[in-house]
């Protein structure tokens, strides 16, 4: 797996971890007691956290792509699934 596999791989993964770690810790500003504004959904979220979200997904995703990495170089999956060449 080359550079561009590894970005490819990790930007996938990345999106996937991100999407599961969003509707942790929300709580909607009619569940906080702020007053909603005419036309807004009282559900949606009143601080999302995105940033501190985006570095937890980064968290989760860097060592599942390291993994992945490690799997395709090596050759692991190979040797667990007795396909193709094993070192």
């Amino acid at each position: 797996m080359g550079v561009f596999g590894f970005c490819v791989t990790f930007i996938i993964v990345w999106w996937i971890a991100f999407f599961t770690t969003l509707p942790f810790g929300i709580r909607g500003a009619g569940e906080t007691g702020e007053e909603v504004a005419r036309g807004n959904d009282p559900g949606a979220p009143s601080n999302p956290k995105l940033k501190t979200k985006a570095l937890v997904a980064s968290g989760i995703a860097l060592p599942i792509v390291i993994a992945i990495w490690a799997a395709v170089q090596f050759h692991l999956l190979g040797a667990v699934l007795n396909i193709g060449e094993t070192p």
